[in-house]
């Protein structure tokens, strides 16, 4: 396999207007940053919550959620802090990945693909 890096990117690639924050799997296309035949993504998050507690889970495909033993999780432990974490994640072979948002209030949502192995 081989590792491509983004290398600098300016802003981010999805922010909260890109995301559904209902408590239920939804589907991320990164089919426009990753290249075809990419399977294994590394991503940034930042989130901020008006709640402690309330959680964002990645994983590679929506219809299995957390069922899938490849997920990635990043939670608020403080209300109104940002939280930052750096995974990587399997993507769908059509550049999908799944997420799963507690449902809440986010003043705060970002993320970015940093590079992908092909």
């Amino acid at each position: 396999m081989d590792y491509q890096d983004r290398g600098f990117i300016d802003g981010w690639d999805f922010d909260e207007n890109d995301f559904i924050a209902d408590s239920t799997w939804r589907e991320l296309d990164v089919s426009h940053i990753v290249p075809e035949g990419a399977r294994l993504v590394f991503i940034t998050v930042a989130f901020q919550a008006t709640e402690a507690g309330k959680r964002m889970i990645i994983t590679q495909d929506k219809d299995n959620g957390s069922g899938n033993a490849n997920h990635w999780r990043i939670h608020t432990q403080v209300a109104g802090q940002c939280c930052w974490g750096n995974g990587c994640i399997m993507c769908t072979a059509d550049g999908k990945i799944g997420y799963y948002l507690y449902s809440g209030t986010y003043s705060t949502i970002h993320f970015s693909v940093r590079g992908w192995l092909v």
